[in-house]
């Protein structure tokens, strides 16, 4: 499906490199074709290693610089870390807050999230626990709590308005109804990506063997659909939004 560019887009990832892992195709596509995005990272990462001896601290630095070269390539123009505990998200009203707070500042016509409704993805593994209930807290910012100024008023005080985000994506969904063509943009998502090289250390022995998997899913979801590679999401857009 083509879309009008000059968009304004906020993606958000749970941890670093789930954006790259699930639509950082088409982010780079729509910034190349002259949409703007910025990129909200929930989490600091800082338990994505299985060494025992590791220090968090560390781990959590290095992942943020990682995220920062490959946001780089994607085209984000600004990344935005919120700081929370890796693997300690909760549903409260002050994570609601500084999700709405990034909503009412940048003011996106497309929000991205992973759908917290997946919990078994495709049969094969668990939907982190991170990512289901981020993706429910953020569907609670975007609707309706950016909109009503009843919510988080202190923000208005210091100067953000409300905002209704009119187009949600949501990735890493089991009911996807919108296809992006990344024929073009898919090497660059796979660049990216091998800037996480803590993280596909721990997946797969061989980082290539992830890359090569992620190129035959994108191929069958692009066969299905008349295209050559394909990334796919869950649509909502306003009319069906509260």
């Amino acid at each position: 499906m083509e879309t009008m560019a000059g968009r304004r887009i906020l993606a958000l990832g749970t941890h670093p490199d789930d954006v790259e892992l699930t639509c950082g195709a088409s982010i780079a596509r729509w910034v190349r074709d002259g949409d703007t995005a910025i990129l909200v990272v929930a989490t600091d990462g800082s338990r994505g290693g299985k060494d025992v001896d590791s220090d968090p601290r560390e781990t959590a630095r290095i992942r943020r610089n990682e995220q920062m070269e490959a946001a780089e390539i994607i085209g984000f123009e600004d990344v935005v870390f919120l700081g929370l505990r890796d693997g300690e998200v909760e549903d409260i009203p002050e994570l609601r807050a500084l999700l709405v707070e990034q909503i009412r500042r940048f003011r996106p016509e497309v929000a991205i999230a992973m759908d917290p409704l997946t919990v078994i993805h495709r049969n094969s593994y668990v939907n982190h626990r991170d990512h289901r209930i981020l993706g429910m807290a953020f569907l609670d910012a975007l609707y309706p709590e950016a909109s009503n100024a009843a919510y988080f008023p202190e923000q208005l005080a210091r100067g953000l308005e409300v905002h209704k985000c009119p187009e949600l994506l949501l990735s890493a969904t089991e009911s996807p109804n919108y296809w992006v063509d990344v024929s073009e943009t898919l090497e660059t998502r796979f660049t990216a990506l091998r800037c996480h090289a803590s993280q596909i250390q721990l997946w797969l022995e061989n980082g290539e063997v992830l890359i090569e998997e992620q190129r035959e899913r994108a191929a069958s979801v692009g066969a299905a659909q008349g295209m050559g590679y394909a990334e796919e999401f869950r649509r909502v857009i306003a009319d069906q939004l509260s």
